[in-house]
């Protein structure tokens, strides 16, 4: 395996070059001057990270667009998080993501976890092979009302919906770690994040409870908010806890899943009955078994093949196969 490393960061570079020493990957380091020409040589068989610590504006935009037309194999370093939005990248083709936090904790223990980088370049090349989804839309469109926005949704009509599931995790657990009034709160501050990146999304929280619930995302068959959205909550975690008083550390589990409900408005939900509904809730509560984001195959057939690289198949699960959104931000 060809690595080639773009940085002008002694320590990194040293950190790389002694990694290297006991794995079988073949390391070269370059300053960060020696993108163009390198790039240029590009092949399948060599990937490459690049510290955009240093790098303007303006040449990390053209080479998200070099990236998306010539489909170069290409992680991020970004030790200082220059990056807005890390989750963008999965849809822009780089195949990792080493960010602040990642950065840091490889140079306090100044030991590299190479299996990372293989596990990245691993889930790079397995790729995917993407259905034509025109027939299955067609026949979607028969069978229910598509609604391409919210102003298209009547009550008391049956939608496609994409349908997120949200749940704080081990709930009982941290119930009894800490008071009451931290705990109110904990989950009013919880609710609020994820009703801010939701709208961004189009989507609306649904059903809500003390700690979770359902957010709903309209379906045409083509967009991929929800998917990025679901991406930006589980992104964004670290950042949201470490703006909680106390730095509260709070993990939560993500399930979307493309489905049917007859939709009313919000505290009118308890009489509705959908498979749809019940099937995203046993994904987050009962298959889910640790914090993350899954996904059911609908939702990855509308992917960009150098996305679902970022995704795991962990199976079936109630006659669906289930992927679930590989660890960036732990």
């Amino acid at each position: 395996m060809k690595l080639m490393i773009f940085t002008d960061n002694e320590r990194l570079s040293s950190l790389f070059e002694e990694g290297s020493l006991y794995k079988n990957i073949n390391v070269t380091i370059r300053s960060l001057d020696k993108i163009k020409g390198n790039l240029l040589n590009n092949n399948s068989e060599s990937y490459y990270y690049i510290d955009v610590n240093d790098l303007p504006q303006k040449e990390i935009d053209n080479l998200m667009e070099k990236i998306r037309v010539e489909k170069l194999n290409i992680g991020i370093i970004d030790p200082k998080g220059k990056i807005k939005d890390p989750a963008s990248l999965i849809f822009k083709g780089f195949f990792d993501y080493l960010g602040k936090d990642v950065i840091k904790r490889l140079l306090q223990s100044q030991e590299l976890d190479f299996s990372r980088i293989e596990s990245a370049i691993n889930f790079h090349k397995n790729r995917l092979t993407v259905s034509n989804f025109k027939k299955g839309k067609e026949k979607l469109e028969k069978e229910v009302n598509f609604c391409s926005n919210w102003k298209e949704v009547k009550e008391g009509k049956e939608y496609l919906f994409w349908i997120l599931f949200i749940v704080v995790d081990n709930v009982d657990r941290l119930k009894e770690s800490i008071s009451n009034e931290y705990r109110k709160y904990l989950f009013a501050r919880f609710k609020e994040f994820v009703r801010k990146i939701v709208k961004k999304g189009n989507g609306r929280i649904w059903i809500w409870n003390e700690h979770g619930g359902v957010v709903l995302f309209p379906y045409n068959g083509i967009d991929i908010d929800a998917i990025a959205t679901s991406i930006r909550l589980i992104m964004n975690r670290r950042i949201f806890s470490f703006e909680l008083k106390d730095s509260f550390d709070l993990y939560y589990r993500l399930a979307l899943h493309r489905g049917k409900t007859i939709y009313k408005k919000r505290g009118e939900t308890g009489t509705i009955i959908s498979d749809d509904i019940n099937k995203v809730f046993h994904l987050g509560l009962d298959f889910a078994n640790r914090s993350g984001f899954y996904i059911t195959e609908a939702a990855m057939k509308l992917l960009p093949r150098r996305a679902i690289n970022a995704f795991e198949d962990l199976g079936i699960y109630e006659g669906l196969r289930i992927f679930k959104f590989r660890d960036f931000v732990k």
